[in-house]
This record gives C-alpha cells, structure tokens and sequence, in this order.
C-alpha cells in the first residue's frame, strides 16, 4: 500500500520543522514565500494552501 504524502498547512509546516531542529530560521512566512513564488510546488483546496512536508524538506536540503 502506498504511503500517504504528508500534506501541511504552512503553519503546520513550520511547526513541523521547529520538531525536526530546533533552531532552524525558517518560518511560516519563508514557506509561504517559497510557495508562492513556486520553488516548492503549492495544493490549493479553496482559499487554502498547502505543501507536501517531504517535498519542502528535500528542497531546503539542496539548497542551503
């Protein structure tokens, strides 16, 4: 059975990597910074956005 992605508001995205490390710099409003300008590709459901947490992860790891 295939893995569910793991979908996150940026919010909950932003959260998710202060669990991850602690003292990281990035926040809520560089995740949507990078959503919007499409660095990391964006779900719309309505008027909210989403990111695949794996695919935001990956792209901060190659480009430091």
């Amino acid at each position: 059975m295939a893995e569910l992605p793991r979908i996150r508001s940026p919010k909950e995205a932003a959260a998710e990597l202060k669990k991850l490390d602690p003292q990281t710099a990035i926040r809520e409003h560089h995740i949507r910074f990078l959503m919007h300008s499409g660095a990391v590709p964006m779900i719309r459901a309505g008027r909210r956005i989403f990111v695949n947490l794996d695919t935001l992860i990956e792209y901060l790891a190659s480009h430091p």
